[in-house]
């Protein structure tokens, strides 16, 4: 269990289980080490239980893989996995008295990846699970012990563990980690499995919903045109762990008719609007901008104010990703599966300020 006050980020991390819990220790100096958490491992019936506490504060991580093996996340070749992860090093001998070094990383969606020696490995049939609270992540692995083809006579596990919590916006990588020292197999009557449920993916907030219309306002309707009024707006938090209104607020209206969403955003600027970027596939992020995702085909467009459309591959390879001019956007909408890629018509009339100063 997780107990604490987190506003403070006190957490306290026991386990269900009289084995004591190591701590995870910063491996530098500046990272926090109250956000380390702690690990546990010890066997339970054949397997080799491997447990991980990792506060994170709102339970903000960072996670985008899923499956197994996956390749982690970057946004340049060189630059290092952008998912927070959890690392378990195993050390031990085998039947043939071979000595093996597994490594085993699982994110908070519960994505696992195995290598031995640089190799993936693909044989071992972990059993896994995460669960992504306020307080933090969990994840849970159980290692066949029978799987490990362990020599029997001298049964036992070296064990390291590792948090990697990726980089954010004005913070680096931290790291943190922690010895869990030999962990001492026995082969019992019952080598049966632990079941672990299977993990629930995405966030736990109630969906924003799209109000469908018989047919949507003109490119030429203004934002207190009548047409628009039928349509409650909402507005944008800041994006931090616990979210707060921004000083310049952001206001969306949206609606579908069944085939195309239209979106019209309004946004407070008091500034001169940062807007340099202009023309076909230009570098629109560096801009101020509005960014919606579509999770149900991965597509992703940006918006910035100079009318500039950009296009980029779509997350998870479901589909190309669309960057498109202007705060009101008509685009046709299909249901998941179906081809995502029909072009954008748009209009530009209010500055597009989405992403601004922290606040998204």
């Amino acid at each position: 269990m997780i107990v604490g006050r987190l506003g403070r980020l006190a957490l306290l991390v026991t386990f269900a289980s009289s084995a004591p819990a190591e701590r995870l220790i910063p491996v530098e100096e500046g990272v926090p080490a109250e956000l380390g958490g702690a690990v546990h491992a010890e066997q339970r019936g054949g397997s080799l239980w491997l447990e991980a506490r990792l506060p994170e504060p709102g339970g903000r991580v960072l996670a985008r893989s899923i499956g197994k093996n996956p390749v982690w996340e970057r946004d340049a070749l060189e630059s290092p996995e952008l998912e927070d992860r959890v690392r378990w090093e195993l050390e031990f001998r085998d039947i043939e008295g071979a000595r093996r070094h597994l490594a085993i990383e699982v994110n908070p969606w519960a994505a696992w990846r195995i290598e031995e020696a640089g190799r993936l490995v693909d044989n071992l049939p972990v059993r896994r699970t995460a669960v992504v609270n306020a307080a933090g992540w969990s994840a849970v692995v159980a290692v066949p012990l029978e799987a490990l083809r362990l020599d029997w006579n001298s049964p036992q596990v070296r064990l390291q563990a590792e948090r990697i919590r990726s980089r954010r916006a004005l913070a680096p990588e931290f790291r943190w980690k922690a010895d869990l020292g030999t962990v001492h197999l026995r082969r019992s009557a019952d080598m049966r499995l632990p079941e672990l449920a299977e993990p629930k993916l995405g966030n736990t907030e109630p969906p924003l919903e799209v109000g469908r219309l018989a047919a949507l306002p003109p490119l030429s309707a203004g934002w207190d045109d009548p047409a628009w009024q039928s349509v409650a707006p909402f507005e944008l938090s800041r994006n931090e762990a616990y979210p707060r209104l921004p000083r310049y607020r952001t206001r969306i209206r949206w609606a579908h008719d069944g085939r195309t969403l239209a979106i019209f955003a309004r946004m407070e600027e008091p500034e001169p609007v940062v807007a340099r970027s202009g023309g076909r596939d230009s570098a629109v992020t560096g801009d101020d901008h509005l960014a919606v995702y579509l999770t149900t085909s991965g597509s992703k467009f940006l918006t910035d104010r100079r009318r500039t459309r950009r296009h980029a591959a779509g997350r998870f390879g479901l589909g190309p990703a669309h960057h498109a001019p202007a705060e009101l956007l008509q685009r046709p909408h299909r249901t998941a599966g179906r081809d995502s890629s029909r072009a954008l018509d748009s209009a530009d009339r209010h500055s597009a300020r989405g992403v601004r100063r922290g606040a998204r």
